[in-house]
């Protein structure tokens, strides 16, 4: 009868190197920074900590917990360990989830292996010399098959499949070698080989400076103000009436501030930016109402005689600075009015209720 092996850890820098190495996925280098760039750059860093904090240590001590226990009375799956801490053999049922969970996530990670297998072998092969981004989508479409169905079954260096192959053999290669001889061992060496090129990435990018002189906004020290500094306000626009919602800028408080004396000055309430709504009158509460509309940057704007307090000095002048603005940030607006005047002049497209 033949002996079943026991599978064990050579080092605890070994499971130190595993454990990370599971922790410290692709997402954190492929898609961590596009997404707090996208979702309020210091704001999101708060949420992101806050939720390791309270989220991401907490279920890792567990499960690292339950898996040790487990191991000490003998068992070394899943359902084996749920019905071991559990007492209970029906609980053995509810690890079957951990079993699913790991066998999806790997189908995931394995097309993510793969991506990053073709752009790193196409690089070295000097296939990737874009000259703008319309070319760099088109790569990654054609990669991926998007432009006819099937194509990337295709087996050359131009479509997914032969690297889908390649990175399925290099995972059952490390798989099959066990804990110590396999993932351990490649996992001491392939993390400080990550924690090197990390840093070698660090230092190129922080070193760019500004890559266009003509932009010089567009630097480093800007995009590390804008990662860190958590007052930020996201602002979703579009570049025209049919194009989607989408996070375009984010403005700071001060920033915020300046616009909105920059509009009080317009509209020639500035020297009442301190009053209080009781201390207005009715037409001057329209204005401040209107522009404090146009600076939330609603997604859209429903307005109900929204000039109708005004006196006839400065209903044209302030009507034709709101209705402009409202277009120049390409946001649908819908307004009721019982003014022809209000109607003609604002509508595209007018509907008329008898």
């Amino acid at each position: 009868m033949s002996k079943i092996q026991d599978e064990k850890w050579n080092s605890r820098v070994g499971v130190i190197f595993a454990v990370s190495g599971s922790a410290v996925g692709l997402g954190n280098f492929l898609r961590f920074p596009g997404l707090v760039a996208e979702y309020g750059g210091g704001a999101f860093m708060i949420a992101y900590i806050i939720s390791f904090l309270l989220i991401g240590l907490p279920i890792c001590w567990a499960e690292w917990t339950m898996g040790r226990q487990g191991g000490q009375n003998g068992f070394n799956s899943s359902p084996g360990i749920f019905s071991s801490i559990t007492n209970h053999k029906r609980f053995k049922y509810l690890g079957v989830i951990a079993l699913i969970i790991p066998i999806g996530i790997y189908f995931y990670y394995l097309i993510i292996e793969s991506w990053c297998l073709a752009y790193a072998t196409n690089y070295l092969l000097g296939n990737m010399r874009f000259s703008n981004t319309v070319e760099a989508v088109s790569f990654f479409h054609n990669l991926v098959g998007v432009f006819e169905n099937g194509s990337a079954l295709n087996l050359d260096l131009e479509h997914l499949a032969i690297f889908v192959i390649i990175a399925l053999a290099i995972n059952f290669y490390f798989v099959s070698k066990g804990i110590s001889k396999g993932i351990e061992r490649f996992c001491v060496m392939a993390m400080p080989l990550l924690l090197l090129i990390a840093l070698i990435i660090l230092v190129r990018v922080i070193t760019l400076g500004t890559p266009d002189p003509a932009q010089p906004n567009n630097s480093i020290a800007s995009g590390l103000g804008y990662m860190w500094n958590p007052s930020k306000t996201i602002v979703e626009v579009r570049d025209s009436l049919n194009a989607p919602w989408k996070f375009h800028d984010q403005i700071l408080k001060n920033e915020k501030l300046t616009l909105i004396e920059k509009y009080l000055n317009i509209i020639g309430m500035n020297k009442f930016i301190k009053h209080y709504p009781s201390e207005l009158s009715g037409g001057q509460i329209t204005r401040i109402a209107c522009i404090r509309t146009i600076l939330s940057f609603p997604k859209v704007i429903l307005m109900d005689e929204p000039f109708s307090s005004l006196d006839k000095s400065t209903l044209n002048s302030f009507r034709n600075f709101v209705l402009k603005e409202i277009k120049s940030l390409f946001i649908p607006c819908i307004i009721v009015t019982h003014n022809k005047f209000d109607a003609n002049f604002s509508n595209n497209c007018p509907i008329i209720l008898k």
